[in-house]
């Protein structure tokens, strides 16, 4: 299958540094926008090209907005829902590595010079080379690049079910996108 963008390591990994580059700290403008770098990316996916209208930027109550995408087979009698968040937790905690905290790549980088005042089980995880570091690298960002790169095998393949792909904001403090979200995902579902 030629032009896919999401099933590679190197493409998983370069879509994961992109999400994850966008400090999507709850209740700042970067969570506002990366709904937006989401849906940007499942534009390159031929069937959004043709179904544009399968994917919807929902707006909340208080500005921000979920992301909903659908991936359609018209022989499918059953509909997955993947769910997943993309708000993060401040970078205070990096200390005077936060500058990295949204660079997996080079903060793991320079934690390596610096493996030496990390705890032991850190430690063994940078030295395994098999971690990646950084803010929302795997809560929750790796998920959501998960389900984007199945909506386009699916997609290519033609899998003969619904996939619908919903991101939410806002998990780490009120929950807002997750409540606005369900009376939407519930019609959703029943048009699948």
């Amino acid at each position: 299958m030629e032009n896919l963008k999401m099933q590679s390591a190197d493409q998983l990994l370069n879509l994961l540094n992109d999400l994850v580059s966008i400090g999507s700290i709850s209740l700042s403008e970067a969570e506002i926008q990366f709904p937006l770098r989401v849906e940007h990316h499942l534009k390159q996916i031929p069937f959004f090209s043709t179904h544009p209208s399968y994917i919807t930027n929902h707006l909340t109550t208080d500005g921000r907005s979920f992301l909903t995408a659908l991936y359609k087979h018209e022989e499918a009698v059953k509909t997955v829902v993947m769910i997943s968040h993309f708000d993060v937790v401040n970078v205070e905690d990096y200390g005077e590595l936060k500058h990295l905290a949204f660079q997996p790549l080079e903060l793991t980088e320079e934690l390596f010079n610096r493996a030496e005042e990390l705890p032991e089980d850190a430690r063994a995880d940078l030295e395994s080379k098999e971690w990646l570091f950084g803010r929302g690298t795997m809560d929750m960002k790796c998920g959501l690049v998960q389900h984007m790169s199945l909506l386009e095998k699916a997609s290519m393949e033609q899998w003969k079910l619904n996939l619908l792909l919903l991101t939410v904001p806002d998990e780490e403090v009120n929950s807002v996108g997750m409540r606005e979200a369900v009376p939407k995902l519930l019609r959703a579902c029943r048009r699948a």
